[in-house]
């Protein structure tokens, strides 16, 4: 048994543990996913996916392709009972991520889509990291540290170590430490209003 595939496995071990928390706060009523967020964290998740395998990335590129099933899942529920509120910045995000997916049709460049979907993966929590910086505590915290986890297992467990490869989980390493990060912190200042 590979390393790679040991840290594959406890990486999509963490993205299904993530899901049941998720969707347990879903069913709760404490959790109410943004609808293009997770539209947006579907489509360039599932690009990612794709151009990790492109671009040789083996067994690792798996954690990202569970990643998507998490997010398509997330997604259909925030379709129908999702928050809704919709500003300009996401609508104009959407476009991006749909387009990441023509530029590589047109350039048949993964590289290239990897770079646009990781800028709009950091520009695709706008409307969770708005909407929590209002309402810290509508977002299971656990379930973005788990994910900045399961994508450095990731990063560890590409077969081959490339830009197109190692991108998009590093970027997404980044905006789960720093949204778990800023939504503690907003935590504490909530807290602390609340108390004085």
């Amino acid at each position: 048994m590979s390393l790679g595939f040991v840290l594959t496995a406890v990486a999509n071990v963490l993205t299904f543990v993530s899901a049941a928390i998720y969707f347990r706060g879903i069913l709760s009523g404490k959790t109410v996913p943004h609808v293009f967020s997770w539209l947006v964290w579907t489509i360039v998740t599932g690009t990612g996916f794709f151009a990790q395998l492109a671009g040789g990335g083996g067994i690792g590129a798996w954690v990202t392709g569970f990643t998507m099933l998490f997010t398509a899942s997330v997604t259909g529920y925030a379709i129908f009972r999702g928050s809704r509120q919709i500003a300009c910045s996401d609508i104009i995000t959407l476009s991006l991520a749909i387009m990441a997916i023509g530029l590589w049709v047109i350039t048949r460049n993964p590289l290239d889509s990897v770079i646009l979907i990781s800028i709009i993966e950091l520009l695709a929590f706008y409307p969770t990291f708005r909407k929590s910086w209002h309402k810290p505590f509508d977002e299971p915290l656990r379930v973005y540290l788990f994910g900045a986890v399961g994508a450095l297992l990731a990063l560890f467990a590409m077969e081959n170590f490339t830009w197109t490869t190692a991108l998009f989980p590093a970027v997404t390493v980044i905006d789960n430490v720093v949204f778990v990060a800023t939504t503690a912190w907003r935590r504490r200042v909530h807290a602390l209003k609340l108390a004085g």
